[in-house]
Formats: structure tokens, C-alpha cells, sequence
């Protein structure tokens, strides 16, 4: 009788991990939630469990940098449902909760959870409690960088920075006076500030000079003022020092911030994602998100190439979190979080959020997922 000595092998597919340069065709094993060993020609009579991959990619597990998975708070998701058998097993709540609400987060969500669920913490002592009809911080009173900063002190492993968002609903006339507020409480914690830049009623060529490197624009490619372009439908010149500096700028499609027209001119212009991010929530779950894949799927169906797709959703967003060379790649030794992804051959139909069709010929799916080792159960 053979000795079982892995876990769990990946058998047969192309191994691709942009941050570390690495693309080859390759097995990869699993002991004890530890990739063992990447090389090709593994034994899959040596695992419990085989995982068939051929003619798939195997990517290290995909981290979403921006969705809402506070469930029934903040119209969040399912993290374990509608998230992680997508391939996910990274996924980073973008405000949802914020310093009166976080324990209930971390006690309800991000303790039971199978994904690796990360936070950036709402600058709103109320987080997004309420959405946006609420208004999070309309009123002075409502934001709480001494809350914010508590509760990063004491969760430094769950919450990777702060979140506002400078729209007027959200924040009235105050924009340029929160984000000062949530930059000074960011460099005294020393996180990056993720800021949702539409509808704000300040032009972003005058908010960008108080980002620092590091920290986030969300919504890059949102048609909501022409945020990051000029009216003419050039990248703005703050938008590309900005980027010079260290600015980090991430896609976060969600229900409204993704028009083709602005995607496909920010392509032309080479001005491309450091981040691709979903923004999912409980009303976008059904259309237009759907999932990270399908928006993976618009970017290559826009002409980005699979490998710098996958660097969005792998090795970047890593970086973007402080955790480069903890998730978001295949090293031996490092956990074994991975996605085996087919590019699917057809006619498939694509949205954007102002409901333009188009048809791509390649859709990007999801075969298996692991989870620190584990086989994760298909989606339903």
C-alpha cells in the first residue's frame, strides 16, 4: 500500500503566480495547510485528495480588496457562501463596520469564517450601518479616529486600515475636512486610508495631494463626475503623479462604478488597475457584480491580459494590504490558499453598470478552491 504523504495534490495544471514571477506547468502539494512542494510529475497516489486541474490555471488564492461581508449589517454577503467557493479566500470589508459596531464583526463574521476575512475600518463610529441614504458622516460627531485607532491597535491582523467615502450624501460639504481628519489618524496609525471618490463634491486633482503612498482610491473607473479623467477623456495629471507616488488605485465595480466608456479609456491610456475588487453586496450579488470572477472576466474581455488580471486579484492587493509574501502567492511553506481557474471558450454576455452589452469569448471560472489546505465545497 502507498504511503500517503500529502494532503491534497493539485494535479496537472499551469501554475501562475505573478508575484513571483513564476508560470509553469507544475503539481502543487498540500501537508498539514502548507503548500509542500510545487514541481512537476507529483505523485497524486502519494495524497488523500486529488484535485484534477488539467488544462487549468492554478493561482494562489484570490483576495478581494473590496466587498461588503457584514452580514445583514451594511448589506453585506455571505463570505463562506457567495464568496470563498468563487476562488476568494481573501476578502477585505471595505467600511462596513466601524468602532461601535466592529466587535460584532469580528465575534459574527470574521471568527467563524473559513475565508480569511480583513477589514478596513470605517472612520464613522456607525460604519456603514445604515448605507447611504444615512449618510455616515453628515454629522461632525459621528466620526471617531479614537475609536478607529482602538480598535487597530488591538486587531492589527484583522484590520489593515481606515475607510471614508466623500461623496456629499455621505459627508456633505466636508469632504476636504474628513479626509484631512482620516489621513492624520492613517499616519499616526501607520495603515493606508482607503477613500470611495465619487460624487464628491471637491475635484479629485484637489484631494489627491493629501494622499499618501499606500493609500487607496476605490472606484477608479466610476463615470460619476469623470473622477479620474478630464473632460476631454484624459487620465488628470494629479491622477498619474498620484500614481508616481505610491497611490494605489483599485476597480471596485460594484452596482454604479464601472462604464465601459472609462474602462476602455483608461486602457487606451495604459493607465491600468493596481487593483481589480468586486464591491459586492447583498444588491449587487445578482447583477452587475455577480462575483471577483466575472469582474476579472470584463478586464480581459477589455484586453488585459491574464496575467496582469490575476496580479490584481493576487500579488497586488497583497502588497496593497502589508501582506506581500503572506497570502496572495504559491512558496513552499507558505499557506496553501488556491484558485483553479478554466478560461471558458463561448459567447458570453457582459454588463457594465450603466447596462451597455457587450459579448466576450472567454469567461474566467472557477474549478476548485482551497482554503489553507482544505478543499472548499463548490458553489451552489
Amino acid at each position: 500500500m502507498t504511503e500517503r504523504i500529502y494532503d491534497l495534490v493539485v494535479n496537472g495544471g499551469t501554475v501562475l503566480d505573478p508575484g513571483s514571477g513564476r508560470q509553469v506547468r507544475a503539481d502543487v502539494a498540500v501537508k498539514d495547510g502548507k503548500v509542500a512542494e510545487i514541481a512537476p510529475g507529483l505523485d497524486g497516489a502519494l495524497a488523500d485528495r486529488v484535485v484534477d486541474a488539467a488544462g487549468a490555471w492554478v493561482t494562489p488564492g484570490l483576495i478581494d480588496l473590496h466587498a461588503h461581508v457584514y452580514w445583514g449589517v451594511g448589506r453585506g454577503v455571505d463570505a463562506d457562501r457567495d464568496v470563498l467557493p468563487r476562488g476568494v479566500t481573501t476578502v477585505v470589508d471595505a467600511g462596513s463596520a466601524g468602532s461601535l459596531n466592529f466587535p460584532g464583526f469580528k465575534r459574527y463574521v470574521v471568527d467563524p469564517a473559513r475565508t480569511r476575512v480583513l477589514s478596513f475600518v470605517h472612520l464613522s463610529y456607525i460604519g456603514l450601518v445604515g448605507g447611504t441614504p444615512l449618510g455616515e458622516l453628515l454629522k461632525p460627531e459621528w466620526a471617531d479616529p479614537e475609536g478607529a485607532t482602538e480598535v487597530i491597535k488591538a486587531h492589527p491582523d484583522i484590520v489593515r486600515g481606515v475607510k471614508i467615502r466623500l461623496e456629499e450624501r455621505a459627508v456633505g460639504s466636508r469632504g476636504k475636512e474628513i479626509l484631512q481628519e482620516a489621513r492624520a489618524l492613517c499616519a499616526a496609525a501607520g495603515v493606508p486610508l482607503m477613500v470611495h471618490i465619487c460624487g464628491a463634491t471637491d475635484p479629485l486633482s484637489e484631494l489627491l495631494p493629501y494622499f499618501g503612498p499606500g493609500d487607496i482610491v476605490t472606484h477608479m473607473m466610476t463615470g460619476r463626475g469623470k473622477a479620474v479623467l478630464e473632460a476631454d477623456g484624459k487620465v488628470l495629471p494629479a491622477v498619474t503623479d498620484a500614481r508616481d507616488r505610491g497611490v494605489v488605485f483599485d476597480v471596485a465595480h460594484g452596482r454604479s462604478h464601472f462604464p465601459f466608456r472609462v474602462a476602455e479609456s483608461l486602457l487606451r491610456q495604459e493607465f491600468l488597475p493596481d487593483v481589480i475588487s468586486s464591491d459586492v453586496t447583498s444588491l449587487s450579488l445578482n447583477g452587475p457584480v455577480y462575483d471577483l470572477l466575472s469582474i476579472m472576466t470584463k478586464h480581459l474581455a477589455l484586453g488585459m491580459s491574464f496575467e496582469q488580471v490575476v496580479r490584481c486579484v493576487t500579488s497586488n492587493p497583497a502588497k496593497a494590504l502589508g501582506l506581500a509574501g503572506q497570502i496572495g502567492s504559491l512558496e513552499v511553506g507558505g499557506v496553501a490558499d488556491i484558485a483553479v481557474l478554466d478560461l471558458l471558450p463561448g459567447d458570453f454576455e457582459i454588463f457594465d453598470t450603466e447596462g451597455e452589452k457587450r459579448i466576450t469569448d472567454t469567461r474566467i471560472a472557477c474549478r476548485a478552491t482551497v482554503r489553507a489546505g482544505e478543499l472548499v465545497p463548490p458553489a451552489v
